[in-house]
């Protein structure tokens, strides 16, 4: 599997981890709720934000993206704890520039 490419800045500190409610929600005609679980385990969401990326490392990032052709391919990505996870990008990656050569950056990755 494909490992997330290391690049010279981190993303700000306080990276978002939201756990995914994995039930089914089943209305029935009587008003009741019927839920059950959708698969075994509890899926994260993790929302990245570089704040000052330079070109360089944007360029890497877009050819990483690019070669997992978006949101297709799944790769190992280390967190801030220092565990791993298996994901994919779960949004578009977001840049806009800020300074001469500094970009900000943003998207979202999903356990797969």
């Amino acid at each position: 599997m494909t490992a997330f490419p290391t690049l010279n800045v981190k993303p700000l500190l306080g990276t978002k981890h939201e756990v995914i409610d994995n039930s089914l929600k089943s209305e029935m005609v009587n008003g009741m709720t019927l839920t059950r679980k959708q698969y075994s385990r509890q899926l994260q969401k993790f929302s990245l934000n570089y704040p000052a990326m330079y070109s360089a490392d944007l360029n890497t990032l877009k050819t990483f993206y690019e070669s997992c052709n978006g949101g297709s391919a799944s790769f190992t990505w280390t967190d801030d704890g220092g565990i791993s996870h298996n994901v994919r990008f779960d949004s578009n990656l977001s840049y806009y520039l800020v300074a001469a050569d500094l970009w900000t950056v943003s998207f979202t990755l999903a356990e797969v």
